[in-house]
């Protein structure tokens, strides 16, 4: 049984850390507001999803508390297949209506606008009135645009510029079908609520491998994140049930946390809109990339990309010729000669090359070591130059930052 299981990877999620502001032992204790959404499980068997959790108040909203005392190892929540809402849950009329270019989340989102649409006539309409409303949600997708310059010198800006490039480019794609069937979607799909239901699914949606796509799944995504824990939702395929399992004791009324995974706090502000003061897997990002005015630009550019280190393309999809590379702290001692990833050892060595010469020897010890490039410290004085180009970019970065938080 166990070795069918298959752990979900989570995309995206909602914040944690929250303190506990009312103890939850009873069911009349639960919020309010989700009430309704805990009778509903009910009354579709999902009995075991409802034994050992509730949906609690804290000081800064929602989070699933515990309604007993919880010993590491011991499932905490339990849910069907029928209750995980997959990709392919659309009408069949709007499935075929769909281009192939129309992207998972896409399909999620519009399942919500759809259910939203028929309001209490859906079987889903306790868990969609749930959701985070419009204007609900923090996701830098959502900042004003003074809000959103502030963080210019970021690798976060560019993400998010990014993101909302997508996300209005999959609006186009679904807008027509969208348009054909005012009966199931409204009239008022505008990209903005398009934008909104886009993010609730990326922020709520799981990598099943079993099921070949992402999915939703209700209660599950009332979990708070907590960069401490290690508890996961675990697939059994055989089974047609999803579980959790507590990574520690929890005494009844406290709040029960689970990772969304070893995420910075770039990836937190993007996909979930919170960060965490004390975030252990957080780092910074640098930007580096091959001058436009280097005569090898493209040479380099090339032996780069041959060998599976790609570039990060602009907003409009020209070549920007740079990428961003995470730094983060390492504390371990075990950890010696990790400081620098070696993707980036790669990128700096590479773009630090002086002649076509320097190039090909590079490409030909590439070859002689299984396609691995620039694995070993330059010679003859061009590993000094390489570090030096680094140091010299990393300096940069932190005086254009101390400048942005001046302003």
């Amino acid at each position: 049984m166990i070795k069918d299981s298959m752990l979900l990877l989570r995309h995206t999620g909602n914040a944690g850390g929250f303190r506990i502001r009312a103890c939850v032992g009873q069911r009349n204790a639960v919020h309010t507001a989700f009430s309704p959404l805990l009778a509903w499980l009910e009354s579709r068997g999902e009995t075991e999803a409802l034994t050992s959790l509730t949906i609690g108040n804290t000081n800064q909203g929602r989070a699933l508390l515990s309604i007993r005392h919880i010993k590491r190892g011991e499932q905490v929540l339990r849910v069907s297949r029928e209750l995980m809402i997959t990709p392919n849950r659309l009408p069949s009329c709007v499935e075929e209506s769909l281009s192939e270019d129309v992207n998972e989340w896409s399909r999620l989102a519009l399942f919500q606008l759809l259910h939203k649409h028929a309001g209490k006539a859906s079987p889903w309409e306790p868990y969609i009135r749930c959701l985070p409303p419009l204007r609900g949600l923090q996701n830098t997708v959502f900042w004003r645009d003074e809000e959103l310059e502030l963080l210019r010198q970021s690798n976060v800006y560019d993400q998010t510029e990014h993101r909302k490039t997508l996300i209005s480019n999959q609006f186009d794609l679904v807008q027509a079908v969208v348009n054909k069937y005012p009966e199931l979607f409204g009239e008022t799909v505008t990209l903005e609520s398009f934008k909104h239901a886009y993010c609730v699914a990326s922020s709520r949606s799981w990598g099943v491998e079993a099921l070949g796509s992402i999915t939703m799944v209700p209660f599950v995504d009332m979990f708070n994140h907590d960069s401490s824990a290690r508890a996961l939702l675990a697939y059994y395929e055989e089974e047609g049930y999803a579980e959790v399992v507590a990574d520690k004791d929890y005494n009844q009324g406290s709040q029960v946390v689970i990772t969304y995974g070893t995420l910075p706090n770039s990836s937190l502000a993007l996909d979930f809109g919170f960060t965490l003061p004390d975030n252990p897997h957080d780092e910074v990002q640098i930007w580096m990339e091959a001058p436009s005015g280097d005569p090898l630009r493209a040479e380099k550019l090339k032996l780069l990309r041959d060998h599976g280190i790609a570039t990060d393309p602009f907003c409009d999809g020209t070549e920007s010729g740079g990428a961003w590379f995470g730094l983060r702290e390492i504390s371990s001692p075990a950890a010696r000669g990790k400081g620098i990833p070696r993707a980036l050892r790669t990128f700096v060595r590479v773009i630090s090359a002086s002649t076509t010469k320097e190039l090909e020897a590079m490409a030909e010890d590439a070859k002689r070591r299984q396609g691995r490039l620039a694995q070993r410290p330059l010679k003859d004085g061009k590993e000094a130059r390489a570090l030096k180009l680094l140091l010299d970019n990393i300096e940069q970065c932190v005086s254009s930052h101390r400048s942005a938080l001046k302003c």
